[in-house]
């Protein structure tokens, strides 16, 4: 197949998901920290506490605050958010393992609340900025190019309750001074930035909804858009410049379907694509020695990388790819650990139990002959 010389390859996480230390170093609460943890079939829950001391839970996804009521974290929920994985302080032994599986490219995002605390501030948090600054140094020890996302869902929860979020205009420019610190920070350091990740869900889940979906909330989604796009038009102002059902949660298996994509947008664009964000979440088992044989993982990515290939072949300017969830990580749907990803293996469970121990799948071999290949030996 013909992957270019210089093509990435390389995963992906976001920073709710796998950093941990919410409250750690002046990092500032997300809306994302008051999740507790779900299941295939049970929501997840934001909990909340009234004015008057009074507590309670509300569905993620269409569910709606009392009248008054502020998130909170409250005592006997588990927040499977707060620790993730502790990327935070196992990031030089993460990055030392996507190394040695042969990673160009790393994509992550930053947590705006690890910058801006509440986001409305007129100077960023230090201990924040240089949490960061190591994570891109210890990545180009390696020769690893990050992929860095500015929003990956995690806007100041202060930006949420005191601004309304998306839904005030003013926000587009706590966005703008929060972009613009990242890259006058990280210049030299970072090379290729996203700025929303998957915008597209803030419609898609009122969709889903049918006939309950309001009026009202599609207007405020509507105007959530509306803004993001216009913030995201800014950040980039400002950086100048056949299908095989489900995973075990319901995902589909769709490698040609990928190809498809590919081909549709780049004959529509004629733009580089990235593919950023393809991995199957599935139950993995330990086994008495400490291997885990995820031949399942293996099979979705052979399939999705070949179709990839073909696109190439058929004239698409694909240059690069990130695995979702290299590292196992919290389950943004389901706030599950058991929901892994990832071709290295840490030792959590759903209810934050365990080591936080990293360990090699057998995906992690097989990926690094992959890139070591090029994509000729899959």
């Amino acid at each position: 197949m013909s992957f270019k010389e210089g093509f990435y390859w390389g995963g992906a996480t976001a920073a709710n998901q796998c950093e941990g230390a919410w409250n750690v170093d002046g990092r500032g609460p997300a809306e994302t920290d008051m999740l507790t943890a779900g299941s295939n079939h049970s929501p997840r829950m934001l909990t909340y506490q009234m004015p008057d001391g009074t507590t309670g839970a509300i569905p993620r996804t269409g569910g709606k605050l009392p009248e008054g009521a502020k998130l909170a974290v409250l005592d006997g929920y588990y927040y499977p958010n707060h620790d993730g994985i502790d990327f935070y302080h196992h990031y030089k032994e993460d990055i030392a393992l996507m190394a040695e599986m042969g990673f160009t490219m790393f994509r992550m995002s930053i947590s705006w609340s690890r910058i801006f605390p509440r986001g409305d501030e007129t100077e960023p948090n230090q201990k924040g900025i240089e949490f960061y600054r190591n994570v891109f140094k210890e990545l180009k020890k390696y020769n690893i190019e990050p992929l860095v996302t500015l929003h990956h869902f995690d806007t100041p929860l202060y930006l949420e309750e005191n601004y309304d979020g998306w839904n005030n205009r003013k926000t587009i420019e706590f966005f703008d001074r929060y972009a613009k610190v990242c890259f006058e920070e990280y210049k030299g350091l970072v090379k290729y930035w996203l700025t929303f990740n998957e915008i597209n869900n803030t419609v898609m889940f009122l969709e889903l909804f049918g006939d309950k979906a309001t009026k009202e909330g599609y207007q405020r989604a509507y105007q959530q858009l509306h803004y993001q796009f216009i913030a995201s038009a800014h950040a980039v102002e400002i950086s100048q410049w056949e299908q095989k059902i489900y995973s075990d949660w319901g995902w589909a298996f769709d490698p040609e379907g990928l190809k498809y994509y590919l081909e549709m947008i780049y004959d529509r664009y004629e733009k580089p694509l990235m593919v950023v964000e393809n991995g199957l979440g599935a139950v993995d088992k330990v086994e008495e020695d400490g291997s885990i044989h995820d031949d399942y993982r293996i099979e979705y990515m052979r399939d999705h990388i070949k179709e990839m290939g073909n696109a190439i072949d058929n004239g698409v300017d694909l240059i690069a790819y990130t695995n979702w969830g290299c590292i196992d990580l919290v389950s943004a749907g389901t706030g599950e650990m058991k929901k892994r990803y990832g071709m290295i293996y840490v030792d959590k469970d759903d209810e934050g139990n365990g080591t936080f121990e990293r360990r090699k799948k057998d995906s992690f071999d097989w990926y690094k002959k992959v890139i070591q290949s090029n994509g000729k030996i899959i």
